[in-house]
């Protein structure tokens, strides 16, 4: 769906909470900088962990300032290659850019999951397909890290933004859905792990397609059309119909 992951994880904990009030908040994917929390947050980048981290403590959840006065050596960066960092509460008190970062009336939370996805990696001459294989596995490792991590905390439902995708990290938009699509069908460690997953895409921060080619929203659309995960062969559609 078109918008803004973080506002999609809070609006659907929200509609949750009102029928289940036991119900557990909603996670969303940071899109990490490897080396440094909030990335390019104060420079004013528009990039989605910048946005994310200037209407929120994000940056604080992700570098925890007070261990130095509790005496504890804690440092989660360089994030790992094929790790990532769970904060299980982080505090939301302004709309994103389209709203001019206005203040919220009541300060929200969620969890978040952030994982550094491949920056920037070798693609063919269409820039559709990485042309290293090493680099996809690793970017497939990290997609993976993400399930783990989620999996792990208990967290059966899901909001994955536009991981690796976009003019900061580059990664091809089909060959991201399709490993997603992979990941989340076809892999035993993940049947079973979730109940729904969500990949919100805000297309003010992934750019315009180019000519002649789909959105990125509309590419993940394509790759995760039902008749393409669950496929119906058309010998058996026939002998269905003739049964009518």
């Amino acid at each position: 769906m078109e918008g803004d992951p973080v506002n999609y994880a809070l609006g659907w904990y929200q509609n949750a909470v009102n029928s289940d009030p036991n119900c557990r908040r909603i996670p969303v994917v940071n899109v990490a900088n490897e080396k440094r929390a909030g990335g390019d947050w104060e420079s004013g980048l528009m990039a989605p962990e910048e946005c994310f981290a200037r209407r929120s403590n994000l940056v604080h959840a992700l570098t925890m300032p007070w261990n130095a006065q509790l005496g504890r050596d804690e440092n989660f960066y360089p994030i790992p290659q094929r790790g990532g960092i769970f904060s299980p509460e982080v505090f939301v008190f302004r709309g994103g850019p389209d709203q001019d970062y206005a203040t919220f009336n009541e300060i929200a939370s969620l969890p978040v999951i952030s994982v550094a996805p491949v920056r920037r990696p070798k693609l063919d001459e269409t820039g559709t397909t990485y042309s290293f294989a090493q680099e996809k596995e690793l970017m497939m490792e990290k997609m993976r890290a993400v399930l783990r991590i989620a999996s792990y905390c208990g967290h059966r439902n899901l909001v994955l933004g536009a991981f690796g995708l976009g003019p900061i990290f580059r990664n091809p938009a089909a060959e991201v859905a399709r490993i997603w699509r992979r990941l989340l069908f076809e892999e035993e460690e993940f049947h079973g792990a979730f109940q729904d997953v969500v990949f919100a895409i805000d297309s003010s921060m992934v750019g315009a397609p180019a000519k002649g080619c789909l959105s990125d929203l509309e590419t993940f659309k394509r790759e995760f059309d039902p008749s393409k995960i669950f496929p119906i062969s058309a010998s058996r559609w026939h002998y269905s119909s003739s049964e009518e």
